[in-house]
């Protein structure tokens, strides 16, 4: 397996060395190195799209939520129909980013996630509603 000149040079770079290796074993270590740097810098752009873009964060965990195997949404079969310009304009509707601690809500809980079931509200009071709902 060869190694690219553009990879040996990023490898010179991020280890300090004027060698590179060229055996496939030593290629596994050097993979290894990368995915390490790129999984930092992968949380980092994630930190900053949430910082810049708040929504993709609640996105994210309505994905997961319906995604997941284990979660009660996925069991009763709630499905999310959202998109990331649909939260966007949710958050925005909403005005969100007044609120303290913005959670999104379904209006109708046995609903799947569309934009008209949808609204961002205070997550103290998306709590109170869900304890009201189960009793």
């Amino acid at each position: 397996m060869r190694i690219s000149s553009a990879e040996k040079g990023r490898y010179r770079e991020e280890n300090g060395v004027d060698h590179v290796p060229k055996r496939i074993r030593d290629r596994k270590e050097y993979n290894k190195a990368r995915y390490h740097m790129n999984k930092e810098k992968h949380k980092d752009n994630l930190r900053a799209n949430w910082i810049e873009r708040p929504w993709l964060k609640t996105l994210c965990n309505v994905r997961s939520r319906c995604l997941n195997k284990g979660h009660e949404y996925f069991k009763r079969g709630i499905k999310n129909l959202l998109t990331a310009e649909d939260v966007k304009n949710l958050w925005i509707r909403d005005k969100a980013h007044l609120l303290a601690h913005p959670s999104i809500d379904r209006k109708e809980g046995s609903k799947d996630y569309t934009f008209d079931n949808c609204r961002f509200i205070e997550l103290a009071d998306n709590k109170r509603r869900e304890k009201c709902s189960k009793n």
